[in-house]
C-alpha cells in the first residue's frame, strides 16, 4: 500500500423527505428522500510514509500514535479498523464547508475514507459498496444516530430519489425532472449560512429517544414529511416550481415541531423574515439547530431576500449540482511520485 490517494466527495441538499432514512423511522415505515449533491466538497488525503509505522491524523485535532486503536478521531479509527489498516499511515482532511452545518459532511468524509482505503488496497469499490461501507462504519461500528442519506448522496452524486426499505436496503432512482426545471430550481434556491453550528447527534438522539418511548407525534411528523416528499417529487416532475416552494413551507411547519431543538427563536425569526421578503418556503438543512438555511425564491424577489439575509448576518453560498459523486483525484504509487518529481526537476 505504498501509494498516496486524494479522495473527494460532495455534500448534499435534501429537497424532500429529509430524515425519513433514520433507522427508528424507516425500520417501521420505510424511508423516501429526494436529494441533490452539490459542488461543495470534502477531501481526504491518505499517504503511507516509509519513514516509520506511526499513524498520523491531521484534522481539527492532530494526532500521532503507534497503532490504529489509539486514534482518538473515532471516524478515522473505525474506518482504519474496518479496512484492516493498523499502522504506517497518514490521513489529512480538508473541506469547502465545516462540519456541524447540516450538509452531510460526516457521511461524505466516511465515503472519502472508504474510497481512499479501498483504492490503496487496489480493491476499489463502486458507489453502492462505498455508501454501504461508510454507513456501516457510522451506524454499526460507531452507533451514530444517522441514516444512509448522506453516504449514498456522497457516493453517487447527482439528483436522486432514495428509497430505503424497512430492512435498510437502499434503491437509488433518478427522478424524471426536466433539465430546464432543474436549472430553474437551482436558480431559485438560495443557500445561507447562519453562522451557528449544530450537534446533530443530540438532536437526532432525542428524536430516537422519543420514538423508542412510543411517542406517536414524532412518527406522525415524519409521516407528514415523507408525504410532502412524495408531493415534492410530483411537483418537480410536473415542472410546478411554485408548488415546490409552497411544499417547502409545509415541510418547515412539520419539521419545526420535532423534538430535540430543531429550531430556536433566532432561526424562527430568520425564517419569518425571509418569508416576508419573498421566499415561498425554506428549510434548515440537516437535523436543525443551526447550519444552513435554504429558501425558494422567485427571480424578481431574490435581490430583496439576499439583501435582507446579508443584513441579518447570514452569508450566501452559491452552488451548482454535482454529478460525479465520490472520486479519486489522484492515486500515485511511490515510484510514480518519484518519477514525476524527477521529471519536474529535469524540466527545471
Amino acid at each position: 500500500m505504498a501509494n498516496m490517494v486524494v479522495a473527494r466527495a460532495p455534500v448534499r441538499l435534501p429537497l424532500g423527505g429529509g430524515g425519513t432514512d433514520l433507522p427508528f423511522y424507516c425500520k417501521k415505515f420505510g424511508g423516501l428522500l429526494l436529494s441533490a449533491a452539490i459542488d461543495k466538497y470534502v477531501y481526504v488525503i491518505v499517504n503511507y510514509p516509509p519513514i516509520d509505522d506511526k499513524v498520523r491524523v491531521k484534522a481539527r485535532i492532530n494526532e500521532e500514535v503507534d497503532h490504529t486503536d489509539e486514534v482518538r478521531n473515532e471516524l478515522v479509527r473505525a474506518s482504519l479498523q474496518h479496512f484492516g489498516i493498523s499502522s504506517g499511515v497518514e490521513i489529512s482532511f480538508m473541506s469547502d464547508v465545516t462540519d456541524g452545518t447540516g450538509l452531510g459532511t460526516s457521511g461524505a468524509y466516511a465515503v472519502c475514507l472508504a474510497n481512499a482505503f479501498s483504492n490503496s488496497n487496489r480493491k476499489p469499490l463502486g458507489p453502492k459498496d462505498l455508501a454501504e461501507a461508510a454507513a456501516h462504519v457510522e451506524m454499526n461500528l460507531l452507533g451514530r444516530s444517522c441514516g444512509k442519506h448522506d453516504q449514498y448522496m456522497a457516493a453517487f452524486g447527482g439528483i436522486n430519489i432514495l428509497k430505503i426499505a424497512q430492512d435498510g436496503s437502499v434503491k437509488v432512482e433518478e427522478p424524471e425532472i426536466p433539465q430546464d426545471v432543474l436549472d430553474e430550481l437551482k436558480s431559485n434556491l438560495l443557500l445561507f449560512y447562519t453562522g451557528e453550528k449544530h450537534e446533530s447527534e443530540s438532536i437526532l438522539g432525542e428524536q430516537k429517544r422519543m420514538a423508542d418511548l412510543g411517542d406517536e407525534a414524532t412518527f406522525s411528523h415524519y409521516n407528514r414529511i415523507k408525504d410532502i416528499g412524495l408531493m415534492i417529487i410530483d411537483a418537480l416532475e410536473n415542472g410546478d416550481l411554485i408548488l415546490f416552494g409552497e411544499l417547502m413551507h409545509s415541510h418547515w411547519l412539520a419539521k419545526r415541531d420535532l423534538p430535540g431543538g430543531v429550531t430556536n427563536e433566532r432561526l424562527n425569526a430568520i425564517y419569518d423574515t425571509a418569508r416576508s421578503r419573498g421566499a415561498l418556503g425554506g428549510k434548515i438543512i440537516g437535523a436543525g439547530g443551526g447550519g444552513f438555511f435554504m429558501f425558494f425564491c422567485e427571480r424578481n424577489k431574490r435581490r430583496n431576500l439576499r439583501h435582507t439575509m446579508k443584513e441579518a448576518g447570514l452569508r450566501e453560498i452559491r452552488f451548482s449540482y454535482d454529478y460525479d459523486g465520490a472520486v479519486i483525484l489522484s492515486n500515485f504509487s511511490r515510484s510514480e511520485r518519484s518519477g514525476l518529481e524527477q521529471e519536474f526537476h529535469s524540466e527545471r
